[in-house]
This record gives structure tokens, sequence and C-alpha cells, in this order.
């Protein structure tokens, strides 16, 4: 089973990883095309990763963090604060 589905929490995550990828990325000045040059994820998936549509896994995550220059826990620590506030749909 390739798709299935997510619940409200779940995606709420995913979306709040996502911004938090997105921001840190903003911050450095990175455009998606220049963390793919940095990091090896495609650019396409880094889309899908901001977006909240994929669930990244900690390899890649570690890698989008490398190539944007900070601890993949600043991010984690930014994607559950910002899962916290209300209205992140």
């Amino acid at each position: 089973m390739s798709k299935h589905r997510r619940d409200a929490e779940t995606i709420r995550h995913l979306k709040a990883l996502g911004r938090a990828f997105a921001e840190a990325r903003r911050k450095a000045h990175l455009s998606q095309v220049d963390l793919w040059n940095e990091s090896g994820i495609h650019q396409v998936s880094i889309q899908r990763i901001e977006a909240g549509r994929v669930d990244p896994g900690y390899e890649v995550m570690q890698r989008l963090a490398e190539g944007i220059g900070v601890p993949l826990g600043t991010i984690l620590d930014r994607a559950n604060e910002l899962a916290g506030e209300k209205g992140e749909d």
C-alpha cells in the first residue's frame, strides 16, 4: 500500500516541518535549487517536503539541514513550535 490516510495531527506536523525547513532555507538565502546542489536532495523533493506532503525521514532531514548549514535540532525545534500554533492549516 503506497498511499495511506494520515490523521490531522500527522498532517499538521508535516506541514510545520516543511515550514521550518523553508524558513531556515530562506534565512540562509538559499533557493530550492541551491539547496538541491548543497544537499543532493532533488528540488522537487524539497518542494514536496516544504509543502508538507511527504515525510522526509531522518537521513534526508539531516542532509537538508547540513545543506542549509544549521543543526537539524534547530529545525525540529522550530517545527515543534509551528505545530503548536493555532491556524497552522
